[in-house]
């Protein structure tokens, strides 16, 4: 264990004195009673983990100042109450969840009618290049920048509202293929 953590192992013998180095002593031993209180002295906080069973470190070290003394029975309380209280959030983990699947399902659905929006934009922009190009014959005065920016911005809106529409549509297939059809584009 001490090389998988990369802990400092002493002799036994020198027990007392890295006893009162330690901040935190981990027992584990087999001996009913070691005067393990005796070898205390420490103005430093020092947490006492026992992991014996039966304990092994007496209660009598809880009277000595800055020693907290945790047993691997109160260790395992700890883990029950720290599990029955993530039980407790499981519901809201749940929920969370289902938002992001609900969130993911509604941007799958975009995904589905983003190519016949491109291709409904793609249809207006042709039929505004042959407007401006007839009305450019018709009006040579006519200024063709302007014509489209605002041709352009006119676009942008009906697709933005198509767009808007099939996301906001209770069936968004049906809509798909209405589209499709008024404006005979390909279905994909």
């Amino acid at each position: 264990m001490a090389g998988k953590f990369k802990l400092i192992v002493k002799d036994y013998a020198d027990l007392p004195v890295e006893i009162r180095k330690a901040d935190i002593i981990i027992v584990a031993t087999g001996p009913k009673t070691y005067p393990f209180k005796s070898l205390i002295h420490t103005e430093n906080p020092l947490l006492v983990l026992d992991l014996s069973i039966p304990k092994n470190v007496d209660d009598n070290v809880l009277d000595l100042p800055n020693v907290t003394r945790i047993h691997i029975d109160e260790l395992s309380k700890i883990t029950d109450k720290t599990l029955a209280e993530r039980i407790k959030e499981v519901p809201k983990a749940e929920k969370i969840i289902i938002e992001v699947i609900d969130e993911f399902n509604d941007w799958l659905q975009t995904r589905a009618f983003a190519p016949t929006v491109q291709a409904l934009k793609q249809m207006m922009e042709k039929l505004e290049q042959q407007a401006l190009a007839q009305q450019q014959k018709k009006h040579p005065q006519l200024k063709t920048k302007e014509a489209t920016l605002l041709s352009q911005h006119l676009i942008q809106k009906i697709t933005n509202r198509v767009a808007k529409h099939m996301r906001n549509s209770d069936n968004t297939s049906e809509s798909l293929k209405t589209i499709q059809n008024l404006f005979n584009l390909p279905s994909k």
